[in-house]
């Protein structure tokens, strides 16, 4: 849970970045496992908060966008007061998303009668939608799996897994695996 912040603090300082002033209502629809992920974890920069609306507000606030996964590595100390009183008076909401994927973040921010929304899936900085207002400025396809050409897995059969094992000299593998073995 410790890059899930990071690119909830993302999604939120590319859509303020894209509003072009602060926002002053956040809706927030997210996968479950951001949510476990990012529910009680002390967010970097903030001063101690922690939680999903902490690295919202920590993006919101004093994130740079172009510093990708680095977004809030550069907060002064100065802004933390900042960040927490944004927190406590902005109109916030966290929800559950009903997306089948595992890393679904769907973020809308509004100041006004301006909007954006920005998501990201599959993985921390993979933004595949940007909407400010009714004008699409990013819209790229969503792929079922974060995996998805990654890796050639057909190898990966039942009786492919046995023929390896069978045919393993385990003198081959004894350091690495022991290794492993004593670590756990």
């Amino acid at each position: 849970g410790c890059t899930e912040p990071i690119a909830l603090s993302l999604a939120a300082a590319k859509a303020r970045q894209i509003l072009g002033k602060l926002p002053d209502r956040i809706r927030l629809f997210v996968s479950g496992n951001i949510i476990k992920n990012v529910k009680s974890v002390v967010v970097p920069n903030t001063g101690g908060l922690h939680g999903m609306e902490a690295a919202v507000c920590a993006g919101i606030v004093a994130g740079d966008p172009d510093r990708e996964l680095q977004v809030i590595s550069a907060i002064p100390k100065e802004k933390h007061a900042e960040i927490r009183a944004y927190l406590e008076t902005v109109d916030i909401q966290i929800q559950p998303s009903d997306s089948a994927l595992v890393f679904d973040i769907d973020l809308y921010v509004s100041a006004g009668e301006d909007t954006v929304r920005l998501r990201i899936v599959n993985h921390h900085t993979n933004i595949v939608l940007i909407r400010r207002n009714e004008e699409v400025l990013l819209e790229l396809p969503v792929s079922e799996s974060s995996e998805d050409h990654l890796t050639d897995k057909s190898c990966l059969t039942v009786e492919k897994i046995v023929e390896f094992v069978e045919a393993l000299d385990t003198s081959d593998i004894r350091d690495c695996v022991g290794r492993q073995i004593q670590c756990n």
